[in-house]
């Protein structure tokens, strides 16, 4: 049978059969697989899976480890048009229960710890029918009350096996939850076409060749590197904290193998860059790193550049998990045109629009949009709410009408679906988008003046023994939907840096507005890039703090 185009899968077996013994994936530990042996993977597991029960449209709850089995276990999945659901690992016990659940999985592929989560938390995983556990143990699986035991090895091509599902463009593939950083998890629907469409976009956008080499600290990014061709470098790190994960170790792995590409959280890229300054390294082979999930400070900027060659590149491309990619910009661009701007308090330039992707700002709304027509567009510089539609908008959220509802508007005569992004920004005159927040984070004042944290940060950030500020909202007791602005310092408290915020925020029309300035030991933030910040859990202690004057 001859698969359909739009089946993401089929590119393992065009590379398996074009350039077997190439590396496909590398573990820090040594350990390797090269393209035909991840091919024959995919293949035995494909087979197993049907074995065990598994069919096109049943729903896969999918806690695996980063390792060698991962890349073909997946694409197994895909192959047999099942749906594997990524459930993130770093959110909240609850979190987790609640995704599992809502997400009516009919099985479940997971290591021994997700299976032990089941047996003590039945209710969750009452949809579950087949349970597979990937381990080496028999009487593990046992234990655990696993139907199968998953020990996925290389083997020949099975006869009758090796079909590739032919499936739709509007299929469902995957169903990834986000983190829940901003309010509670919801499945992302992406389909064979979105993940069709992200690969190409990606190698396109960043010009990436069939000789890269490529880090992978985020274990999905590993499937875009074999839907490429290029071998891909897994460390050994949790990627549920990647603030936790050793410079030195990821510094050492990508000099070792001579990365080229790579990309993560900025948390990840803090510690390396850290590592780098302190020890006077550089990085020689590497052409360029794409930072993502937050914000990226201007400091992790500049120190980058300082150890990176001429010719390489840093990337912030802006997207979500709805949406993923749609605007890109590099160092390079940011340093020459963007960051005096940013000082003054006009936000974080997020760069011009990838290939196809349409960004409109729109007036600041709560309420669901049902057609386009409906919007109020706002003129160039005008700040408002950030909507966006290109090939790789996801459609919707698994069963989640009301979601649906909010975050989605209609495109009556292209049929094609906006998406709203929760995020508030501008386009200059050159099409760029600037990012000045969170539309959750805005904070409306007493005097009726709008406040966009993202913005006015930057101003307090660029301050000599300043680490990092977040500017969160404070109720006013009796007067809804009014805050009073409190800054937030991620330092010990210290008078003369207090003092010297205080003056900065009366020298700016802008920031004028905060009197009061609180220190914190460190920011709570987000389970899966551990870089943003929680805001509204800072905003709790700014008010138990103002309490206790």
């Amino acid at each position: 049978m001859t698969p359909n185009f739009s089946n993401v899968a089929r590119h393992l077996r065009v590379h398996a059969e074009k350039n077997p013994q190439k590396l496909a994936s590398i573990k820090e530990n040594g350990e390797s697989i090269n393209f035909l042996q991840m091919e024959q993977t995919c293949e035995h597991a494909v087979a197993e899976f049907k074995k065990m029960g598994i069919r096109s449209g049943d729903r896969v709850a999918t806690f695996i480890r980063p390792g060698l089995d991962f890349v073909p276990v997946i694409f197994a999945l895909f192959r047999i048009g099942a749906i594997p659901v990524f459930i993130d690992p770093g959110m909240s016990l609850s979190n987790m229960l609640k995704c599992i659940e809502s997400s009516k999985c009919t099985a479940m592929l997971g290591v021994a710890l997700a299976h032990l989560l089941k047996k003590f938390r039945p209710k969750s995983f009452r949809h579950i029918k087949i349970c597979i556990c990937m381990s080496r143990f028999k009487w593990l699986a046992k234990i655990l009350s696993a139907n199968h035991l998953a020990k996925f090895q290389p083997s020949k091509i099975l006869q009758g096996d090796a079909e590739i599902a032919t499936v739709t463009k509007n299929q469902t593939a995957a169903i990834l939850f986000t983190s829940g950083s901003t309010g509670i998890p919801k499945g992302v629907e992406v389909t064979f076409g979105i993940l069709e469409k992200q690969q190409e976009l990606l190698r396109e956008t960043f010009a990436i060749s069939d000789n890269e080499i490529d880090l992978v600290p985020f274990p999905l990014f590993a499937l875009f590197s074999a839907a490429w061709g290029i071998t891909s470098v897994i460390p050994a790190m949790n990627p549920a904290r990647p603030a936790r994960c050793s410079g030195k170790k990821l510094f050492q792995l990508m000099t070792k193998h001579q990365v080229t590409h790579t990309s993560g959280s900025p948390a990840i890229w803090k510690n390396v860059l850290s590592y780098c300054q302190d020890n006077r390294q550089s990085f020689k082979h590497l052409k360029r790193v794409l930072m993502a999930g937050a914000p990226v400070s201007e400091k992790l900027i500049l120190g980058w550049r300082q150890i990176l060659a001429p010719s390489a590149n840093v990337f912030t491309p802006y997207g979500a998990t709805e949406a993923l990619p749609l605007t890109v910009i590099s160092d390079k661009e940011l340093i020459a045109e963007c960051y005096l701007q940013t000082r003054a308090g006009h936000g974080t330039c997020v760069g011009h629009p990838i290939k196809n992707t349409k960004i409109k700002i729109i007036k600041i709304s709560n309420h669901s949009i049902g057609q386009i027509s409906e919007i109020q567009e706002l003129a160039v510089g005008e700040i408002g709410e950030v909507i966006v539609q290109s090939e790789v908008v996801t459609q919707k959220y698994f069963d989640k009408p009301d979601a649906n509802k909010l975050a989605k508007i209609l495109d009556v005569e292209s049929q094609q679906i906006w998406h709203r992004m929760g995020d508030l920004g501008y386009l200059d005159t050159t099409g760029r988008l600037w990012f000045c927040g969170r539309k959750d984070h805005l904070i409306k004042t007493e005097q009726k003046t709008e406040l966009y944290p993202d913005q006015l940060e930057a101003i307090f950030n660029q301050l000599n023994g300043v680490t990092r500020t977040a500017l969160v909202g404070v109720p006013r007791k009796g007067i809804l939907e009014v805050f009073t602005p409190v800054l937030m310092v991620e330092m010990k408290p210290k008078l003369h840096i207090k003092k010297m915020l205080l003056q900065k925020a009366i020298e700016s029309e802008q920031t004028r507005l905060i009197k009061d300035i609180l220190f914190v030991k460190s920011f709570p933030t987000d389970v899966r890039h551990n870089i943003k910040i929680n805001r509204g859990e800072l905003a709790k202690t700014a008010q138990r703090q103002m309490g206790e004057r």
